[in-house]
C-alpha cells in the first residue's frame, strides 16, 4: 500500500471515528427543560429554542403556524429563532430530527409577557407570608399565570442548564414563590386578562450585586478587576475538595465562610482593648462621647465598617424600685453583646463573628442588690467582625428595649452615647468573594449558575430588588456596578429591547428625617442615578418598609408598581419613572432644583436638608413654584451649594410626589464647582 493510499485511508477513519464519537456522546433528542411542559414564550419578538439533538442532526421546530429549521453542531446543541407571535394559550411546541424522524413535543405553551425576577431575600421573599396572602389564595387559581424557579446551584465555571420546571398559579406554588413577582403577575393579568404571564425567578437572600454580574463585566470594574482575576484560578484550587465527604460534590458555602471569619478572626473572644478597659465603669466620664438615638445601626454614626463599639446610657430608677430585681431589656445586638449594670456584667449573647443571634432581642435579669434609686448606668459593648444589612449596633425593636418590673416599665430608646473601641474594617464582607465553588457570596458564581443559563430566553426583561447586602462596604460603589450589571444583561441577551425595573429599598430602621451617614440613602441615590444612566424604571417603595423587619410583608404594592411600570413600558418609548430633578442653581440664599416635570406635594414639605459649600447640612423649607421648581432655603445657610431630600434609612414623613400622586425618589444634588 503506499504512503499516500494509507494517509487517505487514516484520515478518514480519523474523521469517521470523530463523527461517531460526536453522535455518541450526543445521542439525547430534547428541549432545554426552560422549553417543557406549560411555558410561556415572549409575545411580540422573535422566540429562541434550544436543545440537544444528535450530532449535526436538522432539527424542524413548529409553534402554532410558525415553523424554523436548524442544524444541531458537533456535540448536538441545536438552536433556532421562531418568528414573534402574538399573545395565544394552550399550543403544542414540536421538533423534529429530520434525519431520524424522532420527535419531540411540549404542550400547553403560552405566548405572553415574560419577566426575570432576582435580587436577595426581599425578592425571595414569599407570598404566603405577605397580610394579603389568604385572601389571594382563596381565588380561583389563574391558569396563565406560569412560574419557573430557577434552583440555586453554585459550581464553578459557567452552566449551560438549570434546574426547575413551570407551574401554574395555584396555592401549593404561588404561595411558596416570590411575593413581589406573583403580585406583579396579578396585577397584569387583572388589567389585560387575554395576555399569559410568565414569572422566572432567580434570587437568593443575602446575595450581593457582584455575584449577580459576568465575571467579563467584573474585569472591567477597577475595584472588582483584580478579585476577579485572582478568582480565575482560586476558584479550581484543590484544596476546596480536601476532605470532602463522598456524598458531596461541593464544598458546603456556610462551613467554608466560617472556617474563613475564624481565620481573619482568630480570637473566639476578642479582649477588651486597654483604653476601653474602663468603660464598663458606672463613674466613668462619657461626655466626650458621640451622641445616638437608639435603636439603630452605627453606621448612623459614621462608622462604616466592623467593629467593637460601646454603648453608654444613664437611668433614673424611682425608689420603689430601690432593691428589686428587674428585667433588662435591651433589644437586639448585632452580633454579640456584654451588658454591663452599674459596672456589673449581668449577661452575653452570641459570637462576634457567627450569625446566630444577630437578630435576638436580649433580656438581663438584674438582681436587687445592683438596682439603686437614681441615677443607674447601662453600659454594653456590641461586636460584629461582618456586619451585614443590619449593620451593626443596638437594633431593636424600640418595643424590647425597656427596663421592666412587675407593671412597671422605662423605655430604653432615645439618646444614648458611642464609643468606637476596635475598628474590625470590612474584610469580614470582602473575603466573601472568594470564597470560591459552593459559596454564593463569590464574584459572578450565581450569574454563571442563574443567569446565564437562561440567556437567551426572550422575555420583556427583568425585575431588580436587591442593595440590602451592598449597603455596608459597596454603598459608595452601588451605582457602578447596577450600571455594570444592567449593561451587562441587556448586552448578552442581544434583544432589541430589554426592559429594567429597579425596586428602591423601602424603609427601615426607626424613623429618621434625616442621617448623614445613611448607607441605605446612598444606595437608593445609588439605583435612583442609575436608572436615569440606563433608561431604567424605578418603583419608590419608601411606605412600604418596617421599622423593625428588614423584610417587610407588605409586598402587593410593590409588585403593583412594578406591575405598572412594565405595563407603561410597553407602550411608552421612555420608562416609568417618578419626577426627577434635572438641574439646581442658586438665587440668593435659595437653592433652587428643577424637575423634569411637575411636583407637588399636600402640606408642609419634610425632609428636606440644605447645606452651604461647609457641607454640613440643616433643615430647610421649601415651596414649589410653577409646578417643576422647588425652591429650598434655609436660615442656617446662607450660600446653599447642595441639598438631600429623604435622605435616612427610614424617611417615611417624605411627601413629595408626581401629579398622579406617586412618591418622588430620595435624591441628593449638588451645583457644580466651576
Amino acid at each position: 500500500m503506499s504512503g499516500r493510499k494509507f494517509l487517505t485511508l487514516l484520515f478518514f477513519g480519523a474523521l469517521a471515528l470523530f463523527f461517531s464519537g460526536c453522535a455518541g456522546k450526543t445521542a439525547e433528542f430534547r428541549f432545554n427543560v426552560l422549553f417543557s411542559d406549560g411555558a410561556v414564550l415572549q409575545r411580540n419578538m422573535p422566540i429562541p429554542v434550544w436543545g440537544k439533538a444528535a450530532a449535526f442532526a436538522r432539527i424542524r421546530c413548529t409553534l402554532g403556524d410558525s415553523c424554523a429549521v436548524t442544524v444541531a453542531d458537533c456535540n448536538g446543541n441545536f438552536r433556532l429563532y421562531l418568528p414573534p407571535q402574538s399573545a395565544a394559550e394552550n399550543l403544542v411546541l414540536t421538533a423534529v430530527e429530520e434525519s431520524s424522524g424522532r420527535e419531540i413535543s411540549s404542550k400547553n405553551i403560552s405566548i405572553g409577557e415574560v419577566y426575570l425576577f432576582a435580587g436577595q431575600s426581599n425578592m425571595a421573599f414569599r407570598t404566603r407570608h405577605t397580610p394579603d396572602w389568604e385572601a389571594y389564595s382563596q381565588k380561583t387559581p389563574d391558569p396563565q399565570i406560569r412560574f419557573f424557579q430557577v434552583a440555586v446551584t453554585k459550581y464553578p465555571g459557567l452552566q449551560s442548564e438549570v434546574s426547575g420546571a413551570w407551574q401554574a398559579d395555584a396555592p401549593e406554588v404561588s404561595g411558596e414563590f416570590s411575593a413581589v413577582a406573583y403580585y406583579f403577575a396579578q396585577a397584569i393579568r387583572a388589567k389585560h386578562p387575554d395576555i399569559p404571564v410568565g414569572i422566572i425567578g432567580a434570587y437568593l437572600g443575602g446575595a450581593a450585586a457582584e455575584t449577580f454580574i459576568s465575571r467579563e463585566a467584573l474585569l472591567q470594574i477597577p475595584g472588582f478587576a483584580g478579585d476577579t482575576a485572582r478568582l480565575d484560578t482560586l476558584m479550581y484550587q484543590p484544596s476546596h475538595y480536601l476532605d470532602l465527604p463522598s456524598d458531596r460534590l461541593l464544598p458546603d458555602g456556610n462551613q467554608v465562610l466560617f472556617a474563613g471569619m475564624d481565620e481573619l478572626f482568630p480570637l473566639e473572644y476578642i479582649p477588651v482593648a486597654s483604653g476601653a478597659s474602663e468603660y464598663h465603669r458606672a463613674d466613668f466620664d462619657d461626655s466626650t462621647w458621640q451622641n445616638i438615638t437608639l435603636p439603630d445601626s452605627w453606621t448612623v454614626a459614621g462608622f462604616n465598617h466592623a467593629g467593637i463599639f460601646w454603648f453608654r446610657k444613664e437611668i433614673d430608677i424611682p425608689a420603689e424600685l430601690a432593691g428589686r430585681d428587674i428585667v433588662l431589656g435591651i433589644g437586639a445586638a448585632d452580633k454579640a453583646d456584654e451588658t454591663y449594670f452599674n459596672g456589673v456584667k449581668v449577661g452575653a449573647t452570641g459570637c462576634y463573628r457567627r450569625f446566630d443571634h444577630f437578630m435576638t432581642p436580649r433580656y438581663y435579669t438584674i438582681p436587687g442588690e445592683l438596682v439603686k434609686a437614681g441615677r443607674n448606668v447601662i453600659a454594653v459593648r456590641v461586636s460584629s467582625s461582618a456586619s451585614i444589612a443590619t449593620d451593626g449596633g443596638l437594633i431593636g425593636p424600640e418595643a424590647a428595649m425597656k427596663i421592666t418590673c412587675g407593671e412597671f416599665s422605662i423605655s430604653l430608646a432615645g439618646n444614648w452615647k458611642i464609643k468606637m473601641e476596635q475598628n474590625l474594617g470590612t474584610a469580614g464582607v470582602s473575603f466573601m468573594q472568594m470564597l470560591g465553588p459552593g459559596a454564593p457570596q463569590s464574584l459572578h458564581i450565581l450569574y454563571d449558575n442563574m443567569i446565564h443559563p437562561l440567556i437567551p430566553y426572550a422575555m420583556r426583561g427583568a425585575v431588580w430588588y436587591q442593595g440590602e447586602a451592598d449597603a455596608l462596604c459597596y454603598s459608595q460603589r452601588y451605582e457602578e456596578l447596577l450600571n455594570a450589571l444592567i449593561a451587562d444583561w441587556r448586552t448578552r441577551w442581544g434583544q432589541q429591547e430589554f426592559d429594567f425595573i429597579i425596586i428602591q429599598l423601602p424603609g427601615y430602621q426607626p424613623i429618621r428625617d434625616y442621617q448623614h451617614f445613611s448607607t441605605w440613602a446612598v444606595i437608593r441615590e445609588a439605583q435612583r442615578r442609575a436608572a436615569v444612566a440606563s433608561g431604567s424604571s424605578l418603583v419608590v417603595t419608601l411606605r412600604d418598609g418596617d421599622v423593625d423587619d428588614i423584610h417587610p410583608r407588605n409586598k402587593r404594592p410593590v409588585g403593583e408598581r412594578a406591575a405598572e411600570a412594565a405595563m407603561h413600558n410597553w407602550e411608552n418609548e421612555s420608562p416609568q419613572q417618578s419626577a426627577m430633578p434635572l438641574a439646581c442653581r442658586n438665587e440668593v440664599n435659595t437653592f433652587i432644583v428643577v424637575f423634569d416635570r411637575e411636583i407637588a406635594c399636600d402640606g408642609e414639605i419634610r425632609t428636606l436638608m440644605l447645606a452651604g459649600s461647609d457641607g454640613v447640612y440643616h433643615p430647610a423649607t421649601a415651596r414649589i413654584v410653577n409646578g417643576r421648581e422647588l425652591h429650598i432655603y434655609s436660615v442656617s445657610v446662607a450660600h446653599p451649594r447642595m441639598a438631600r431630600y429623604a435622605w435616612s434609612n427610614h424617611p417615611a414623613t417624605a411627601n413629595i410626589t408626581d401629579i398622579s400622586g406617586n412618591l418622588i425618589s430620595p435624591f441628593e444634588i449638588k451645583i457644580s464647582a466651576k
